[in-house]
């Protein structure tokens, strides 16, 4: 489905060809500053870094990674011609990392990759979640029965922009001059989502105060839902669409969101309130933390540890990695997630409980508890060795026990992600993209802007409960 279905609102691709790239020197290490390699897990974190090498997931010729790719033999890639827009912004940031260890040619990929998202088609100024290769361009994927075609979602944007933020923030006001027009550039893309938001907080049509899920280019229309689960990454796109609307988008965008909980009975007859995620998987509720410390930022922080604890005790009792959004054993894109934890359960009975982690769950796990998250991914590799192969770990991990038998063993699938990938290693260095968002906010929104980053969190509690008997109802907080 072409972009050109709501011009009014799209920018994007020029016909000007005088940037376009070239042919350049290529990124055959990913390596970033030795601080972010734990003790007695380097190989291992390199190992995924790898992913994103030049004629490994990142094309030389389009020079950003693609989508999936499956692995054969160890080392033989088979890629896709499609992109992850998140997993393109963290690249930048994996970029900006590389650049500081001193890296040069990380230093001119920074910018091409730059040029990529600024010539990408855009709905005022918002990014698709998906895009296709084409010609070096990123365009509109062709294939409409692909999951995100041609959808522009709050979520997704919210990572996106964090990511650039990150980017803007780390060389912000630099001493050398390319490096602070990188910082620019980063910066105009987001202030160009301006007109986007507005969209998406359709006051108009919408009294809710709360901001439209998205836009879908295949229907010419909003995405039937609101952005109303705070749960989720949609926080990060509410919370950029309040700071960057100058005060036109209340906060209401982000406070108004219902945060889900359930209550859980421990062994000793306490009762905890865990979060309750879409669909039970660890990473939802989990990914905007690598942009926002916000264990520091909600001052009642412990629905996030009591629901990374029930994850942490289901991953344990079968041997396997973290709950969360994967692939199953063919390939497909497969939702996973602990019923205990999952509206879908609680609403309609969906179950989407099985024994089938995702590393990238695990390493995320590291952003509450680093040293646990490190030996669980030890144990991991020490239990099945073949997870991992020269582009990183493969994105299933699969616990099966043999009735006839008594046997229980693991396998692993052919198939890896860039945005698994990428949301791997950035748990690594994800205080350094911490300190650079909140740099960029304070010196190029403003200290005010800050503020109401911590007065938003602030907010931020269970104000709905869910149960086997009730479903899921709106409580007060």
């Amino acid at each position: 489905m072409a972009l050109t279905t709501a011009a009014v609102l799209l920018t994007g691709c020029s016909d000007d060809d005088d940037r376009k790239v070239d042919s350049k020197p290529a990124l055959t290490k990913i390596a970033i500053g030795e601080q972010y390699y734990p003790i007695g897990f380097k190989e291992q974190v390199q190992n995924n870094l790898q992913f994103f090498a030049d004629m490994v997931a990142v094309d030389f010729y389009n020079q950003l990674p693609v989508d999936t790719m499956n692995v054969y033999f160890h080392d033989t890639y088979v890629v896709d011609n499609n992109a992850n827009t998140t997993a393109i912004a963290l690249y930048l940031n994996i970029l900006t990392e590389m650049e500081r260890s001193g890296d040069s040619v990380a230093r001119r990929r920074l910018s091409e990759a730059l040029f990529k998202l600024e010539e990408a088609g855009r709905f005022g100024g918002l990014f698709l979640s998906d895009y296709e290769y084409e010609n070096r361009y990123l365009v509109s994927p062709k294939d409409d029965s692909k999951r995100n075609a041609g959808k522009v979602t709050v979520g997704d944007n919210g990572q996106i922009l964090s990511s650039l933020a990150a980017l803007a923030g780390a060389y912000w006001q630099h001493e050398d001059a390319e490096l602070a027009e990188l910082a620019q550039r980063a910066h105009r893309l987001i202030l160009a989502t301006v007109p986007g938001w507005h969209k998406l907080y359709d006051v108009e049509e919408n009294d809710s105060g709360l901001l439209r899920q998205g836009w879908d280019y295949q229907t010419n229309d909003y995405l039937p839902a609101l952005a109303d689960n705070q749960a989720t990454n949609q926080r990060l796109g509410a919370l950029w669409a309040v700071l960057l609307s100058g005060g036109e988008i209340p906060a209401q965008a982000f406070t108004g969101m219902t945060t889900w909980g359930t209550q859980i009975a421990t062994d000793g007859g306490e009762s905890l309130t865990s979060l309750v995620t879409p669909n039970g998987g660890f990473a939802d509720a989990m990914v905007p933390g690598l942009w926002f410390d916000e264990a520091q930022l909600i001052t009642d922080f412990s629905p996030f540890e009591n629901f990374a604890g029930l994850h942490v005790e289901y991953a344990a009792e079968y041997g396997i990695p973290l709950l969360s959004d994967s692939f199953d054993k063919f390939g497909k894109a497969t939702v996973y997630g602990l019923d205990s934890v999952s509206q879908s359960y609680y609403q309609h009975g969906d179950s989407n409980q099985t024994a089938i982690g995702a590393p990238y769950a695990s390493a995320l796990y590291g952003l509450l508890a680093p040293m646990d998250a490190v030996d669980q991914l030890s144990q991991l590799q020490t239990q099945l060795p073949a997870i991992a192969n020269a582009a990183g770990w493969y994105s299933l991990y699969e616990y099966q026990y043999d009735e006839q038998s008594d046997s229980v063993s693991y396998l692993t699938g052919s198939k890896m992600s860039s945005l698994h990938q990428a949301l791997f290693s950035a748990s690594f260095f994800a205080d350094s993209l911490r300190n650079d968002v909140e740099h960029y906010i304070v010196n190029a929104l403003g200290a005010d802007a800050w503020n109401d980053v911590v007065q938003l969190y602030a907010t931020f509690g269970i104000d709905g409960l869910c149960s086997v008997e009730d479903g899921c109802q709106r409580t007060d907080r």
